[in-house]
């Protein structure tokens, strides 16, 4: 795929939560340990066409974590953001994709050690040639159907978290055209 690039963002700041996701009123620099009972909020964006695929980005072979590996879009909200606009963010910083907060549908939130998790579906077609991809952030992008998405996480080709909540979409009917 031709894309362009635009770079990576520099350090960030995030909102702390208790285990009830009440804010500590404090933030933390990313990188560094969180103490225990403390979580930050990460958003995932699960953007689906028309023919039911998943748009998937190629993570930067660069990166510390799962380098060359097909994700969803996601990312952590920085200091001062809501779950919704930092979603808008990170889609529109890691695909050029813009939309609007109203346009996302929250399907559920999970809390995993230091995280809270707010999975978000958008529909939206668009080709790939139309997105612009983050240097040191994602490589590639391309639209994959379901079982597609499956056998890339069965092949060790994509971060194995998503097989969860693909098998949750699927169950509830989120990826049918």
């Amino acid at each position: 795929m031709e894309a362009q690039h635009v770079p990576a963002a520099g350090g960030e700041l995030w909102d702390l939560y208790d285990g009830r996701r009440r804010p500590l009123g404090k933030t933390h620099r990313r990188g560094l340990p969180l103490a225990p009972g403390e979580y930050h909020l990460v958003v995932e964006i699960w953007t689906v066409n028309r023919q039911g695929q998943i748009l998937l980005t190629l993570r930067d072979p660069q990166k510390d974590a799962y380098p060359g590996l097909w994700e969803v879009t996601g990312g952590s909200a920085l200091a001062g953001e809501t779950s919704r606009r930092a979603a808008c963010r990170e889609l529109r910083e890691e695909t050029g994709l813009k939309a609007e907060e109203g346009e996302l549908t929250l399907l559920y939130t999970s809390r995993e050690p230091a995280v809270f998790r707010d999975i978000y579906l958008l529909r939206r077609d668009a080709p790939l040639e139309s997105l612009t991809l983050q240097k040191g952030e994602t490589a590639d992008a391309r639209w994959a159907a379901p079982e597609e998405f499956a056998r890339l996480l069965r092949e060790g080709r994509s971060i194995p978290q998503f097989q969860g909540r693909l098998d949750f979409l699927l169950e509830k009917g989120l990826l049918r055209p």
